[in-house]
């Protein structure tokens, strides 16, 4: 995983933070999050970008390309 965060220190500037996997394995992320209710397995690459101004998101663009399953109960 990669990621970044760029801001200005003015308290109303613009800011942008990014991540980005490439075969992350969701198992041990599931498992910590919710397992009684939600799993997942398999590998994940993906790119999230958000960007706003001071304490306001404006935009969040992802693009997941998964190779994983899911399952709820």
């Amino acid at each position: 995983m990669n990621g970044g965060f760029s801001f200005f220190l003015e308290p109303d500037s613009p800011w942008t933070g990014w991540i980005t996997g490439q075969n992350v394995d969701l198992a041990p992320l599931s498992a910590d999050g919710a397992p009684q209710h939600f799993v997942m397995d398999g590998l994940l690459d993906f790119q999230i970008e958000a960007n706003g101004r001071a304490t306001v998101v404006e935009r969040v663009r992802e693009r997941p390309r998964d190779k994983a399953r899911a399952a709820w109960w």
